[in-house]
């Protein structure tokens, strides 16, 4: 359950949020489980923040600091998450249907059992994560997607386009 002393200064707002962020920067919030679907949290500090299960799903995570948060089990479909730093955030077993990853860092993130279907991972960075058992059917990615070593789009099922937004016939 979450911190009620956390959440309460989640809902003044990202603003009042990422000031205290900031004043107590020792702090490891913990706001898991919590029910923030539908919030405007852009630009939200949200590093190292404990978001275990939490209902984050359409909430505008545009811009927001989430290295290293633990998204374990959270909701975060239709999110939009556009040049979100999701450095080596736990996203294991995570919810990101249809979300929008643009641009997204998720660099060494883990995305074991992760669901990315219709995710739009255009230009995201997902260099040394860990897909295994991720599902990514359906997935938009872009020749300037990242992927770790080794991965091959052939076997994803996803949709790879080119610079000019063009489908890619074969990504090899």
């Amino acid at each position: 359950m979450a911190n009620s002393a956390h959440l309460a200064i989640m809902e003044k707002g990202v603003a009042e949020w990422n000031h205290w962020r900031k004043e107590n920067p020792e702090t490891r919030p913990d706001l898991s489980e919590a029910t923030l679907s539908g919030v405007d949290l852009a630009t939200a500090k949200l590093s190292g923040t404990d978001l275990r299960g939490a209902d984050l799903h359409e909430v505008n995570l545009n811009e927001a600091d989430l290295h290293g948060a633990n998204l374990r089990e959270a909701n975060l479909a239709g999110a939009d998450l556009r040049g979100a730093n999701l450095f080596m955030a736990n996203l294991f077993m995570a919810n990101l249907f249809e979300a929008n990853l643009l641009g997204a860092d998720l660099h060494g993130a883990n995305l074991v059992k992760t669901d990315l279907r219709r995710a739009n991972l255009k230009g995201a960075d997902l260099s040394e994560t860990k897909l295994v058992g991720t599902y990514l059917r359906g997935a938009i990615s872009t020749v300037n997607t990242t992927w770790p070593a080794g991965f091959d789009l052939n076997m994803a099922g996803m949709i790879l386009f080119d610079d000019e937004g063009k489908p890619v016939e074969d990504s090899e």
